[in-house]
């Protein structure tokens, strides 16, 4: 090239790199448009746009474009003395003339100089050695030049890449010869043209290498689809595997739902798709719009004009890309298992290949087994698609191989590319992907083998004998739909279960079918313990006719309604509980136990020992005044009066009572349920013990409906006065107990609707005996049995027997508590705190009604006569600074007293009055702990509370 083409070929870069318009620098200086201007202003305009030129350079670019001189003019100068001219046009004619070639346009993609045949021959075996370091090594050669690149130009100073080549032991020749031959003429160093020839493998090489033909075929372009064929499998892939959909695109232009639209609706349905690693060209659009077009609009004549208006069978497309699309052998296709599958890019039909990739997985399992690698942490953690639970099991080709040679997995470039080859995913267009199935590659290649030689413990005879046993005590799944319906009936009836309740939510409608995941989901909520055999019995028996893979749950719950009417109430019942026969004569399981002696449980010299154990503790409870029944309750969360062996010995901790391992064991096997030798009956334990909170025994009928007299279950002197009372004797009683709660109530003054629905999750306004009974002690309120009975028997529920009706005895109560509040009108407490209600009520003849309030010592105390005017004066001061805040001692008491007990601790008595404002001297508050205080440290605020509060602002 001579020397005017190299200097247009550089100004031609240089003005394509930084995309300038040369034209207006050179019009600026030629006002009236001759196409001419003087040499100066050419050197002008290219010093402007930085284009260095020498004066060689400069002198040969204005011989070649040199204007001629008009009107006869032959002087080498213009009037101006400015030189000669030059023509602009031309110059810039000639620049167009030519693009510029693609390679010097960027430095990514620069071509490296030329050596002489002595350099090149030792640089190509240098190249030929670090080659191979680095796809042993798994390296990435760009990644050690590109923190030094910001730009990313694809070229650094040579100091930076002599620094970053990642090789130690290059000799300084090599190192020159490279700065040598990928320098350009600013001095830097193309890197990215030298990782491209060590990322480009020889020709020659190639040629030579055993795997060069499928090595070719490997890393073949991807050409795109030819036939309609292999478009619609390409769409039934996407749309089965990454869950897409056209159907809704295509019917929204449908708007008389004829089954068809134009070609152009058609064409923007089929753009709006979000293809993964795939696209539609305007070629396979124009394929499948041919294909489906409808035959009547399409344009048959050769002399008549395109139809514009030709519709398309969208029914039919969407029909032929259906996932669920049948194959040619009449199965369905799994997408995910074809495109993952190995060995696609293997020829089967060459012996020597697939024994070559044999014999590379026989070389890496023997490595990962000589040197105890595990693969899949480093597999996983090169797997971006990862996120939480899901993830796609592939990774990339180059990060399979660093992968390998993080483990020190070293092959030679042949085997990898099988390796490579083996275990790539497929591609959309049906190549291989850059993806590797590297969850198949660790399945080939990490044989997991259990540990045979079994262990101590394994091998011992006690272990193998409560295996044993544990596996003799476990039931046998149930055979027949008949079986497995008592099952779920025990169940239900046990834990007090409405399980027609729980397909509410998935029947939003009330089709009374929900699906067939969706009916186990069901019942594993309502805690229904099945065997997956049982499962699919009660699937296949109770699948529904009219819906496909639906299960029709009316008929499912008018079958457990007949065995169990609890569960469903509103469906009548036909079978019997105690003895019910099934379809086929065989007997069904008793759903309760009969009730046993637990006297029976222990030899006489145990009853003894536990007669003396009971004593002791019983003693320990009234010295301290403990409530036993809220800390063994809290275990019991479906309120069974039943909690596990480990929960009962903790709730004995929590009251830190003294009892060896003997003693625990003792009272655990006679508290033991009689069905459950694990369960522990809490509320017989606490009968026995503690001071009144219930008594012995509770009252059971039996499963049949022949019902039980109170005698069954309440002591004999309890027995003896129920039995002689007559009918108007009862209904007296009933008052008596309910008048006892309304003036309970209106001294402490809590929430009692708060405390039923508690017990009431499903909220059915209907709760059992046993949580009826519980709710009252959280309360406070101590009842004996002959009380709680008539309550129950009053209140109880009209359907569900052993259940009482709370919300009725919440009315009743509300109503005789207004009624008493309105008789005796607004009570204005004295100055000493002595008008209150239980003393109005013990007043009136009714001492012997009051309930037993663990915390509610007598207001005042014995004192002597100094000290009455004392504490007088320490309680109209308090009464005072309460009463000037406009506030009350009550409430913030009971922030500390959440079981309602009436007593809190000493600081935490001191503490509230301080929080309200009262400041109280030492004296002062040894006037009041001398008063109020019931020892323990603890101090009781109810009747202190009553004298302080002023009734205005409660």
């Amino acid at each position: 090239m001579s020397l005017v083409g190299d200097v247009l070929q550089r100004v031609r870069v240089h003005a394509a790199q930084r995309r300038l318009r040369l034209n207006d620098f050179f019009t600026d200086f030629d006002k009236l448009n001759s196409g001419r201007i003087t040499a100066g202003q050419l050197r002008r305009a290219l010093a402007v746009n930085n284009i260095p030129v020498s004066d060689e350079e400069f002198d040969a670019i204005t011989d070649a474009f040199a204007a001629p001189y008009t009107h006869g003019g032959s002087g080498e100068v213009t009037p101006r003395g400015a030189g000669s001219l030059v023509s602009y046009t031309n110059f810039l004619q000639a620049l167009q003339a030519e693009e510029p070639p693609p390679e010097l346009l960027t430095t990514l993609k620069r071509k490296p100089n030329s050596l002489s045949d002595a350099e090149e021959a030792q640089l190509r075996a240098a190249m030929q050695s670090i080659r191979d370091i680095s796809r042993v090594r798994g390296l990435q050669l760009r990644k050690c030049f590109e923190d030094f690149d910001h730009f990313r130009s694809g070229k650094v100073s040579a100091s930076v890449f002599r620094r970053c080549i990642p090789f130690e032991g290059l000799r300084e020749e090599v190192i020159k010869l490279f700065i040598k031959k990928y320098k350009n003429e600013d001095g830097d160093v193309l890197y990215s043209a030298w990782c491209n020839d060590i990322e480009d493998k020889p020709q020659e090489m190639s040629q030579h290498s055993p795997t060069a033909a499928p090595l070719k075929n490997f890393l073949r372009s991807r050409s795109g689809f030819h036939t309609v064929d292999g478009l619609l499998r390409m769409l039934r892939e996407q749309f089965s595997m990454y869950h897409l959909r056209c159907d809704d695109y295509l019917r929204d232009y449908d708007h008389f739902k004829t089954g068809f639209v134009t070609a152009p609706q058609f064409e923007s349905a089929l753009g709006q798709l979000r293809l993964v690693d795939a696209k539609l060209t305007a070629e396979n659009i124009a394929m499948l719009t041919r294909a489906y077009a409808d035959e009547s609009t399409l344009v048959e004549k050769p002399g008549m004009d395109e139809n514009p208006f030709v519709r398309v069978n969208y029914v039919q497309f969407l029909a032929d890309t259906n996932p669920r699309h049948t194959e040619a052998d009449g199965g369905s296709a799994n997408y995910l298992a074809q495109t993952r599958a190995p060995g696609q890019f293997i020829d089967a039909t060459n012996q020597q290949e697939q024994q070559q990739t044999e014999a590379v997985l026989r070389k890496v399992r023997q490595i990962i087994r000589s040197n105890r690698i595990h693969l899949v942490p480093t597999m996983h953690d090169f797997d971006r698609a990862r996120k939480g639970i899901y993830e796609h099991r592939t990774c990339t080709a180059s990060r399979f191989i660093r992968s390998l040679a993080t483990h020190k997995i070293f092959l030679k470039p042949e085997e990898i590319e099988l390796l490579v080859r083996r275990y790539s995913i497929r591609a959309p267009d049906g190549g291989p992907a850059d993806e590797v199935n590297y969850f198949q590659f660790v399945m080939d290649v990490d044989e997991v083998k259990w540990d045979t030689g079994a262990s101590r413990i394994l091998n011992s005879s006690a272990m193998a004998e409560l295996q044993k046993s544990v596996e003799l005590s476990r039931p046998l799944p149930a055979d027949t739909v008949v079986n497995v319906l008592v099952k779920i009936a025990m169940q239900a009836e046990e834990r007090h279960l409405r399980v027609s309740e729980f397909f509410f939510d998935f029947d939003p409608l009330r089709g009374g079918t929900v699906q067939t995941d969706k009916f186990i989901v069901a019942l594993g909520i309502a805690g229904v313990k099945l065997h997956p055999s049982e499962a699919d019995l009660l699937k296949k028996e109770y699948a529904s006719t009219k819906v496909r893979d639906h299960v029709d749950t009316n008929r499912f719950i008018a079958d457990i309604g007949q065995v169990a009417p609890s569960a469903v109430p509103s469906v009548s019942t036909r079978y019997d509980f105690t003895a019910s026969r099934s379809a086929k004569g065989e007997a069904a399981i008793t759903l309760k136990e009969t009730i046993q002696n637990p006297d029976d449980k222990l030899t006489a010299a145990e009853l003894e020992e536990l007669g003396r154990l009971r004593a002791r503790l019983s003693h320990d409870v009234s010295s301290h005044q403990a409530l036993l029944l809220p800390f063994f309750a809290d275990f019991d969360r479906f309120h069974r009066a039943k909690i596990t062996r480990t929960n009962f010995q903790q709730g004995l901790a929590r009251h830190r009572f003294a009892l060896t391992a003997a003693e625990i064991d003792l009272l655990s096997r006679y508290y033991a349920a009689a069905d459950d030798k694990e369960s522990i009956e809490y509320r017989r334990f606490v009968g026995d013990i503690g001071l009144g909170e219930l008594a012995v025994g509770e009252f059971q009928k039996t499963i049949n409906g022949n019902g039980a007299t109170f005698t069954a279950s309440l002591p004999a002197s309890t027995c003896a006065g129920s039995t002689q009372r007559n009918v108007g004797d009862e209904e007296k009683f009933l008052d008596e107990v309910l008048l006892k709660i309304c003036y309970f109530l209106q001294e402490r003054k809590p929430r009692l609707a708060e405390f039923f629905p508690d017990g009431d999750e499903l909220r059915h306004r209907h709760v059992t005996n046993s949580r009826f009974r519980h709710c009252l002690s959280i309360l406070g309120i101590e009842l004996t049995e002959e009380e709680l009975r008539v309550l129950e028997i009053s209140f109880a529920h009209p359907e569900m027997e052993n259940h009482v009706d709370y919300p009725t005895f919440l009315a009743v109560v509300t109503h005789m508590l207004q009624n008493i509040t309105r008789r005796m009108g607004p009570q204005q407490r004295n100055d000493s705190g002595s008008a209150t209600t239980f003393a109005a009520y013990a007043a009136a003849g009714n001492s012997e009604n009051l309930p037993h309030i663990a915390a509610a010592p007598p207001a005042e105390k014995a004192t002597e006569e100094g000290d009455k005017s004392f504490h007088a004066s320490v309680m109209d001061r308090v009464r005072r600074t309460l009463a000037s805040r406009r506030s009350v001692s009550l409430p913030a008491f009971r922030q500390y007293d959440r079981a309602r007990k009436g007593f809190v601790k000493e600081g935490q008595f001191f503490a509230t009055l301080m929080s309200l404002g009262v400041q109280l001297s030492p004296a002062q508050a040894d006037v009041l702990r001398k008063t109020y205080s019931i020892g323990g440290g603890e101090m009781g605020y109810v009747h202190f509370s009553a004298a302080v509060d002023d009734p205005r602002f409660e």
